[in-house]
């Protein structure tokens, strides 16, 4: 095995392969490491069924391992799921599979080390999106940013939403009148939905570009309301963004993965304002030089910053 701290943290790393050369007057081993947690590839779980949180999961599926819950938001302690498995089946795998069940989990590996003795192997769960720190820090086009690619995809998008809800409910019998505080006019006996500002621009005010909404919503309102929303997630086309960073050593003493920082490029009209999060960090401590900072889960924001 290969232990280090790294920001305050240790990670424990086993030894995967070994290669020696012996080349020019000098021997150089390498080892090909993985992180300790990917043991769990081997460890297999019995048949279970439980209903339960994730905390609750977790312990079933890490019971006969080396490995146990270490730290854990609260809230995940709210969210009950049902999970079953009716063959063995391998413990990472399980883990994997599952954090989207319960909402997007974020799990990190860790150990404790006392003196020279290894005492705990532990794994952290976050609820989705807490991970890491809410540092914002700006990377800005010309100072952190060497390039940034956006790409629009208009597949998903829609101007009108059809609502159907729990036993085929649908909101035809309720009016909306924007007159009267609705955010549409909604005529009766009509099941859909139309943003005419987002059809004037992105269909040139022709056919409603029409797609289905299916909630299981009891109440015609509810399902109304529900529609409504979902029409303001697709009514205009999602970007895409690949940000190459360029960062030197001293920046990446200071990052984790699922830091929360800003994106600028101001060269852009209107300008790039993003919120993103470090999905991937790749450290060099031979040649720094080949650190790499991978950025995911971009959120577009309004402008509250002060140009430069």
């Amino acid at each position: 095995y290969v232990l280090f701290k790294y920001n305050g943290k240790y990670k424990l790393f086993q030894i995967m392969e070994t290669t020696d050369e012996h080349t020019e007057g000098k021997k150089l081993l390498t080892c090909y490491c993985e992180m300790a947690g990917m043991e769990l590839l081997n460890d297999y779980c019995e048949p279970f069924s439980i209903e339960g949180n994730f905390i609750t999961f977790l312990n079933t599926v890490l019971q006969d391992t080396n490995w146990q819950v270490g730290l854990y938001s609260a809230s995940l302690l709210d969210n009950i799921q049902m999970v079953s498995t009716t063959e063995p089946e391998n413990v990472y795998s399980l883990i994997q599979n599952n954090l989207a069940t319960f909402g997007g989990v974020e799990v990190e590996f860790r150990v404790e080390f006392v003196g020279n003795q290894l005492v705990a192997m532990l794994i952290d769960c976050y609820e989705s999106g807490t991970r890491g720190n809410r540092t914002y820090r700006r990377f800005e086009y010309g100072e952190d940013i060497k390039g940034i690619t956006r790409n629009r995809n208009i597949a998903d998008l829609a101007t009108a939403v059809i609502g159907v809800g729990k036993n085929g409910l649908d909101f035809k019998d309720i009016e909306w009148d924007k007159n009267l505080g609705n955010p549409c006019d909604k005529p009766l006996q009509q099941n859909f939905v139309v943003d005419i500002e987002a059809n004037d621009i992105w269909n040139n005010g022709g056919k409603y570009i029409k797609t289905v909404y299916k909630s299981d919503a009891e109440t015609a309102q509810d399902l109304l309301q529900e529609t409504w929303d979902y029409l303001q997630e697709i009514k205009q086309p999602k970007f895409d963004y690949d940000v190459d960073l360029a960062l030197v050593a001293e920046d990446y003493l200071d990052i984790n993965v699922g830091d929360t920082n800003y994106v600028l490029d101001f060269d852009y009209q209107p300008a790039i304002l993003l919120e993103a999060r470090v999905g991937k960090l790749e450290l060099s401590f031979a040649d720094p030089r080949d650190n790499k900072c991978t950025l995911t889960n971009y959120k577009e924001l309004v402008s509250i910053l002060q140009q430069p």
